[in-house]
């Protein structure tokens, strides 16, 4: 392991988040002084099996996990709950599951959308497909225009993170660190108290700029 670099590990839930800290990757805005390797879970089922698999890879000096919450944190059967659990079981304690644990209510689309537009143009309040679907055409207007997928398949019109979305919404966030700059001003009045309901909240913005930043205090205080 480099002494001059610090590696990180992301367990991610899915597309969108994958999609995201990768494009951060190869847009070159991480800092120098940090290694960042992106992992999909698939799913929230396999975010704390892989937690525990890299915690036990020597190459890496921070792991944490990156989920969504879907306004169901009071829900026991919820996939936040069970990946929640799951690392209780592995930490043992809430603090510390807190500290490895970067979560957006309702879902990581909202950082998305804050890449585009201020909090209060397009807060999300609730998960259902149509309102999803609206706030995307109205920040990637490419999406709603485009009828058919890659194969030449005709499509609807409803977002569902599939890859030739992703990859519009990922675009200009290739063009350097103003974008991510211009997200974290958005996301101000964006709560870091992820648990609220029916209120979008998110811890993952302080993640994004440490990452920008090569806080690795900020990393240090959170591994396990």
């Amino acid at each position: 392991m480099s002494q001059n670099t610090y590696h990180i590990c992301l367990i991610v839930e899915g597309a969108e988040e994958f999609a995201f800290f990768s494009t951060m990757n190869e847009a070159g805005v991480v800092s120098e002084t940090i290694s960042l390797t992106v992992v999909n879970a698939g799913g929230g089922g396999a975010v704390v099996p892989l937690f525990q698999d890299y915690l036990s890879y020597e190459l890496f000096d921070c792991v944490l996990c990156v989920y969504d919450v879907d306004y169901r944190q009071n829900e026991p059967d919820s996939p936040f709950s069970k990946i929640r659990e799951g690392l209780m079981k592995v930490l043992a304690e809430t603090a510390i599951v807190d500290s490895v644990s970067f979560c957006t209510n309702p879902n990581f689309l909202q950082i998305y959308l804050l890449s585009v537009k201020e909090l209060s143009e397009v807060r999300l309040l609730d998960t259902s497909k149509t309102t999803n679907t609206a706030f995307v055409h109205l920040c990637w207007p490419d999406i709603a225009k485009k009828k058919t997928d890659d194969r030449g398949r005709d499509r609807t019109k409803v977002y569902d993170a599939t890859a030739w979305q992703l990859r519009i919404m990922n675009a200009p966030l290739m063009e350097g660190i103003a974008k991510y700059r211009f997200l974290i001003r958005n996301a101000r009045g964006l709560s870091k108290n992820y648990l609220q309901s029916n209120c979008p909240g998110s811890n993952v913005i302080d993640l994004i700029e440490a990452l920008l930043d090569g806080d690795c205090a900020f990393f240090r205080a959170r591994e396990v």
